[in-house]
């Protein structure tokens, strides 16, 4: 599984940051808004879970259930 976290550094991209590393969840970060635009999001934090991508709520519920 790979799962990507797309953040600009706001105050939810960390708290989402901080969720992913508290419940142990592997993922690589892309940081930054040109980043964020390349494929096509206008808004962080993102976390992409294979070929889905989720928004702030989605991303927290999906993170508080993963079970590595």
């Amino acid at each position: 599984m790979e799962v990507i976290l797309y953040s600009t550094g706001c105050d939810r991209c960390k708290v989402l940051e901080q969720i992913l590393l508290r419940n142990k969840v592997p993922f690589t970060i892309i940081e930054g808004e040109e980043e964020i635009e390349k494929i096509g999001l206008k808004f962080a934090p993102v976390l992409k879970v294979d070929n889905s991508y989720l928004e702030f709520g989605a991303a927290v519920t999906w993170a508080n259930k993963y079970r590595g």
